[in-house]
């Protein structure tokens, strides 16, 4: 399979500098492939699906993002946060905009016992728990912290920090992160070309839900609009680009990698100019349909013998490995292909 280049342009007015910056990506193989392998990505889908009937949210401020886009994430970048400087891994995502990491109050102070399950809050903890403090009210499911394992952003530790407002919880499925907002400065990548964002909010996440213990990354880096937020902070991309630090256009080179073991280099993000080193000097030009997500109109879809042509409406999202379509087309393309349904539907990629 042939390498992917996406670039895109965000339409903001403001003097810019011709600098450009670079952050490399790492492909890891995605918690869905694994699951594949071992025959358990079925049975996962049955569950969250049986878990999804009436837990829906009526919550019209509650921002909800694909738990199955994750699942498919591959390709990682690395980013530090404050002075001196704290290095996370996140998954880069064309498909959000929201950024957050994971913060150090995210662990606790509760012993480890407290994540037994005899020791969830009731007369059950307060008989046959040894640690009387787990028994309190918790407003999470079950006392197991899947904060640990991660780096976590300690803000004590950073000089440029400054605490701000509000609070937010993103969906993923039925699933949640919640946490609440600091301002600090960010540096997207961790070498000599690096793109750094003074003053920039992000959330600190400090509930993850179980999800989360299946995917080793420390938060998201969102590069979608900022009409998209949860968190309702600027995206660190749009607001260097707002700053003048960059010219409004970034560049994604997603490479692939025949044989995936553990990490590998996945490719590049080159921020306020295009990667002339991988793509073609050949550009298309699409309009975007509303800046939420990078959407725009597909005029058609060509596999085998079928083809359909419609303006459907399309997103480029650098987090999952899944093509996802309406049901109907779907299963006329994945019989024109020879695809197999098995809750999803599968065709080798050289074919």
């Amino acid at each position: 399979m042939s390498p992917i280049t996406v670039a895109l342009v965000l339409a903001v007015t403001t003097t810019t500098l011709a600098k450009i910056f670079e952050m490399h990506l790492e492909r890891v193989e995605s918690v869905m492939i694994q699951m594949l392998r071992n025959r358990r990505w079925a049975g996962r889908v049955r569950q969250r699906r049986r878990m999804t009937l009436g837990n829906t949210s009526t919550d019209p401020f509650l921002r909800s993002q694909s738990l199955t886009y994750y699942y498919g994430s591959e390709y990682l970048g690395n980013i530090t946060i404050g002075t001196p400087e704290q290095r996370f891994q996140v998954v880069v995502d064309t498909g959000s905009a929201d950024f957050w990491v994971t913060d150090y109050s995210c662990v606790g102070d509760e012993p480890e016992v407290c994540e037994h399950s005899l020791c969830d809050a009731g007369l059950v903890c307060v008989v046959f728990c040894p640690e009387s403090t787990c028994c309190t009210k918790n407003d999470v499911e079950g006392r197991k912290n899947y904060c640990k394992g991660r780096r976590l952003f300690d803000s004590r530790k950073s000089d440029t920090y400054i605490k701000a407002d509000g609070t937010w919880r993103i969906m993923y499925g039925i699933e949640s992160v919640r946490g609440f907002c600091g301002n600090d400065t960010v540096r997207l990548g961790v070498d000599s070309e690096r793109l750094i964002v003074p003053g920039t909010r992000f959330g600190q996440a400090n509930k993850l839900s179980v999800f989360f213990s299946e995917k080793p990354v420390d938060g998201v880096l969102g590069l979608a609009f900022y009409l998209l937020s949860a968190t309702n902070n600027v995206p660190p991309f749009q607001r260097a680009a707002e700053l003048g630090l960059v010219d409004p256009i970034f560049t994604v080179y997603l490479e692939k990698v025949q044989q995936l073991d553990g990490k590998a280099h996945g490719g590049l993000v080159t921020y306020g100019g295009f990667d002339s080193q991988h793509c073609s000097e050949t550009i298309t030009y699409e309009n975007l349909t509303a800046a939420t997500y990078w959407q725009f109109k597909m005029k058609s879809v060509t596999a085998g013998d079928f083809h359909a042509a419609f303006p459907w409406k399309a997103i480029t999202s650098t987090s999952t490995s899944f093509i996802n379509a309406p049901v109907i087309m779907a299963e006329k393309v994945a019989k024109a292909v020879g695809a197999v349904f098995r809750l999803s539907a599968f065709r080798h990629c050289s074919r």
